[in-house]
C-alpha cells in the first residue's frame, strides 16, 4: 500500500524517484557522450596522421584513382564508387560527412603535387550512438525503477524508528503518565535524542500543568469559605435599614464584587474538570442567563447611566455549568461597560452565537478584527479559556464606524 501524500515514507520516495529519473538519464547520456567523443577524436587523429605521412612521403602509399581527377590522390579502405563526390571538393582541413545512415571523417590536405584526400569510414560509431541512445534511455527506465524499489524499502527502514516513537508515544497517552517509554538509556541515535527531548518536554508539561491544577483547586477551595462568610455577612448589612447612602453604595460595590470572585472561582473549578460528561449537565437556556447577567450589570454600574438591551432572536439551551454562562456574558458586557466606555449595549442572541454590540470607544485596533487573544484583563483571558475548553470561538471586531462587536460563537 503506497503512503500517504504528506508523509515522510512518500517524500523519501519521491526523492529516490526524482533522483532516478533525473540522474539516470543525466549519466548516461554523459557516458555515451563520452565513449562516441572518443571514438571521433581517435578517428579524426587517424585521417589527421595519415593525411600528414602522405603530404611528407607520398611514395609510401598506394592511392586510389578518382574519376576525372587527374591531380587527386584517394587514401581510403572503401571503395571510390561508394563515396561520395562531395567529399573531394571539401576545403583543406578535417571534416565529419553524413550522408544518411552513412558517415566519414575526411582530411583533406594540398601538396606540390596536387590535393590529397583521405577518408575514413566511421559509420559503425554513429550506428553505435544510436543504438547507445537506445540502450540509454532503456537503462534510464530502469534505473528509475531501480531507484523506486530502492526508496521504497529505504523509506521503510528510515522511518520504522519514527513509526515506533509515534506507537511509543500513542500508547504512552492512552495508560498512566510515566509508565511507558520511549526509548532506552542505552540507545544514541537521532531518533533516541529525540524520544528523551519529547519525554523531558511531556515531564515538564505535566507537572506545570498539575502544579497549575493544584493551584486552581487551592485558590478555588480557599475562597469559597471566605465568599460565603462575605456574602453572608453582606446580606445582614443589606436588611439594616439605618444605612445611610454611601454605605449602602459601598455594600452594593461589595456584593458585586464577592459576586464575580464567586463567577472566576467557578470558572476555574469548570476550566479544571476536563473529564466532565457534559451530557449529566442540565441544558441552560442562553437567553435566561444573559437576561439575568444584564439585570446584575446594570445594578452594578447604576440605574440610568447605560443603555443594555437584549433580543433573542433564537432561545439555544446549551450543556454546560451555569456559571461558565454568566461569566462569559457577564465579561462581554463589563468590557463594554468599562473598557469600551459604552453608553449603549445590545445583546443579540442567535440559533448559533451570541453577539454583545457597542457604541464605544473600541477595546481593539480600528483597523483589522481579531480574536480574544489581546491583553484586557483576566475577563478575556478567561473567556478565551473557556471557549477552548467547550469547542467555542470568540471574535473581536471594531468597525471603521466605531463600536466594538463581540461574537460568541457556540454549537448547541
Amino acid at each position: 500500500m503506497l503512503p500517504s501524500r504528506n508523509s515522510l515514507r512518500f517524500r523519501i520516495l519521491c526523492a529516490f524517484a526524482v533522483a532516478g529519473l533525473c540522474l539516470g538519464p543525466l549519466i548516461g547520456v554523459a557516458l555515451l557522450y563520452l565513449s562516441m567523443e572518443a571514438q571521433e577524436r581517435g578517428a579524426r587523429s587517424l585521417v589527421q596522421g595519415q593525411l600528414k605521412a602522405a603530404l611528407d612521403q607520398p611514395q609510401r602509399y598506394r592511392f586510389q584513382d578518382v574519376d576525372n581527377q587527374t591531380d587527386m590522390f584517394l587514401l581510403t579502405t572503401a571503395a571510390p564508387e561508394h563515396i561520395p563526390s562531395a567529399l573531394f571538393e571539401l576545403p583543406p582541413g578535417i571534416h565529419e560527412y553524413e550522408s544518411g545512415p552513412e558517415a566519414w571523417m575526411v582530411a583533406v590536405g594540398e601538396g606540390p603535387s596536387g590535393r590529397f584526400v583521405v577518408v575514413e569510414d566511421v559509420s559503425h560509431i554513429e550506428g553505435r550512438e544510436r543504438f547507445a541512445l537506445g540502450y540509454g534511455l532503456a537503462g534510464a527506465l530502469l534505473a528509475t525503477v531501480v531507484a523506486l524499489m530502492l526508496g521504497y524499502w529505504l523509506a521503510r527502514w528510515l522511518t520504522t524508528p519514527l513509526e515506533r516513537l509515534t506507537a511509543a508515544v500513542t500508547a504512552e497517552q492512552d495508560n498512566p503518565p510515566g509508565t511507558t517509554a520511549l526509548t532506552s538509556d542505552r540507545e544514541q541515535d537521532e531518533v533516541a535524542r529525540l524520544a528523551r527531548a519529547i519525554e523531558r518536554y511531556r515531564r515538564d508539561a505535566r507537572e506545570t500543568l498539575e502544579r497549575e491544577q493544584r493551584f486552581s483547586a487551592d485558590v478555588s477551595h480557599e475562597l469559597r469559605t471566605p465568599l460565603t462568610i462575605i456574602q453572608n455577612a453582606a446580606e445582614l448589612i443589606e436588611a439594616d435599614q439605618g444605612l445611610g447612602l454611601r454605605s449602602r453604595q459601598a455594600l452594593g460595590r461589595l456584593i458585586t464584587a464577592s459576586r464575580r470572585m464567586e463567577e472566576t472561582s467557578a470558572t476555574l473549578l469548570a476550566l479544571l474538570r476536563e473529564g466532565a460528561d457534559l451530557k449529566e449537565i442540565e441544558r441552560v437556556s442562553v437567553v435566561d442567563r444573559a437576561r439575568a447577567v444584564i439585570e446584575d450589570e446594570i445594578a452594578a454600574a447604576g440605574a440610568g447611566q447605560h443603555q443594555v438591551s437584549l433580543e433573542a432572536r433564537a432561545t439555544p439551551a446549551l450543556p454546560v455549568p451555569t456559571k461558565v454562562i454568566d461569566v462569559l456574558i457577564g465579561n462581554l458586557v463589563r468590557n463594554a461597560l468599562q473598557h469600551a466606555n459604552a453608553s449603549r449595549i445590545r445583546v443579540i442572541v442567535e440559533a448559533n452565537r451570541l453577539i454583545v454590540d457597542d457604541d464605544g470607544v473600541g477595546i481593539l485596533p480600528q483597523t483589522q478584527p481579531a480574536s480574544a487573544n489581546g491583553g484586557h484583563g483576566l475577563g478575556l483571558s478567561l473567556i478565551e479559556r473557556l471557549c477552548q475548553r467547550y469547542g467555542w470561538t470568540l471574535t473581536l471586531q471594531c468597525p471603521p464606524s466605531g463600536g466594538t462587536h463581540a461574537i460568541w460563537r457556540y454549537q448547541d
